[in-house]
């Protein structure tokens, strides 16, 4: 995180997109549609999933870090599971696609991101590939969770 600041206030500093930053519980409160924290609760004592372990915060709640101009490319956050992001300071831009009709009139829905073919025959994961998405930007503020 040093090395971010350090880049963040230097006058055109390096650009950082820092990814991982395990939290913990940090305080954390799931929200009524966390349906991770909910289905964790409801297979405590099934096989695999001891009745005492805790809820693995280390793995399902991370800090992203950025500074000014930060990207990444096209992703999938897990299928949508435990993905939500609360801006603390900065702004966010965040790109949501949805499957369009593909050639052969076919509905495309969102099973389709499980599909590794999507992502092999002309997709480019530097370009917005509109002949297969639509898309939808939100642009997040401090305080903003989505």
């Amino acid at each position: 995180m040093r090395q971010v600041l350090k880049c963040a206030r230097t006058p055109n500093g390096k650009t950082v997109n820092a990814l991982n930053f395990p939290l913990g519980d940090d305080g954390f409160t799931p929200p009524s549609f966390s349906s991770d924290f909910h289905a964790f609760r409801r297979t405590k004592g099934l096989p695999l999933c001891k009745k005492k372990m805790p809820y693995p915060m280390d793995d399902m709640l991370w800090g992203l870090l950025a500074t000014a101009g930060a990207s990444h490319n096209w992703h999938i956050d897990s299928d949508g599971y435990a993905t939500f992001i609360r801006v603390k300071t900065g702004m966010k831009w965040w790109i949501i696609a949805r499957p369009r009709h593909n050639p052969n009139n076919e509905d495309l829905d969102f099973t389709t991101f499980a599909d590794i073919s999507m992502f092999l025959n002309n997709f480019d994961t530097t370009n917005p590939n509109l002949h297969l998405w639509e898309l939808e930007a939100v642009l997040l503020e401090p305080g903003t969770t989505l």
